[in-house]
């Protein structure tokens, strides 16, 4: 008898433990919803590579409207041939360091390089901050790492919430000669 009392004490006790837990969901405060944005749009745009201009944004739409749908480097004229940029190795990765896309191989001169279309290994478009690592070359096996972030948005009929949209650099602000140029629209109507 003894035995059966001790069963359905601990059994009640462990109900209310269980109840317990229940109701205040293991103790944890409810999780803040993350905005994909955040911390998006800095750094710098406008690099050097030993003498011509390098333009790499910092922001890039992947909807398939045809602007600012691909992040891609641009470089301006170089001062000497053997000088001229060319890409090296092109790598983008989740903040977590996870690699999302990477070439080394077969890359086009810069003028000629597409770039990262915003998707994942499995094709379907991923959105928020990611880091980048691009390595060019010269011929005369000159080499320069940059590395930096890009924001990757989901600009459809609504608009994003990325807090203040002046930092956000998208490709179609390149000036043509490797730098960005403010004055240039992002044509983006999601910001």
């Amino acid at each position: 008898m003894k035995k059966q009392h001790f069963l359905l004490i601990l059994s009640l006790l462990f109900c209310l433990a269980c109840e317990k837990n229940d109701d205040d969901d293991n103790g944890s405060e409810p999780m803040e919803e993350v905005n994909p944005y955040q911390d998006c749009c800095t750094g710098e745009v406008n690099f050097s590579f030993f003498g011509q201009n390098i333009f790499i944004p910092n922001a890039f739409s992947p909807n398939l409207d045809g602007i600012n749908d691909l992040f891609r480097i641009e470089a301006g004229p170089a001062d000497n041939p053997t000088s001229a940029a060319s890409i090296k190795s092109f790598e983008v990765s989740d903040t977590d360091g996870n690699t999302i896309m990477r070439m080394d191989e077969n890359i086009p001169p810069i003028q000629g390089f597409l770039g990262w279309d915003g998707a994942n290994v499995d094709s379907t478009f991923v959105y928020g901050l990611f880091q980048y690592e691009i390595v060019l070359t010269s011929a005369s096996n000159r080499t320069q790492t940059y590395s930096g972030f890009v924001c990757s948005m989901e600009c459809g009929d609504e608009k994003l919430d990325i807090g203040d949209v002046n930092p956000c650099i998208f490709p179609s602000q390149h000036d043509g000669e490797g730098r960005v140029n403010p004055q240039l629209s992002s044509f983006e109507e999601c910001l």
